[in-house]
């Protein structure tokens, strides 16, 4: 099958999707283009949304994770900076350590 088939089927679509009244098409066009760009001035304020027991045990609950999440953040850091403040241990320390647990463990 070669393009040439399928060039009087591509052009009864093009056809098809054209619309019959272009004035019409293009009126309604502008009226689209007037809504679109009228919604960015009618813009109004938010009202204040009551609060009701749900929301308040939501904000509850979020603001006690969010504390939890950050006390933990808080811990994770300093345990790095203590890790990371201790001089790095000599291998015969280590060995040496070594060898006392191992002592300790008889």
């Amino acid at each position: 099958m070669n393009q040439d088939t399928f060039k009087p089927f591509v052009q009864e679509l093009v056809n098809a999707a054209r619309p019959a009244n272009e004035e019409a098409t293009r009126k309604s066009q502008v009226a689209a283009a007037l809504v679109v760009n009228s919604i960015g001035s009618m813009v109004t304020e938010k009202r204040e949304v009551r609060k009701t027991a749900f929301t308040e045990a939501v904000d509850f609950i979020a603001d006690k994770l969010k504390a939890a999440r950050e006390a933990k953040q808080a811990k994770v850091q300093d345990t790095k900076k203590t890790e990371t403040a201790q001089p790095a241990k000599s291998l015969a320390e280590l060995l040496a350590e070594s060898a006392q647990d191992s002592e300790e463990n008889e």
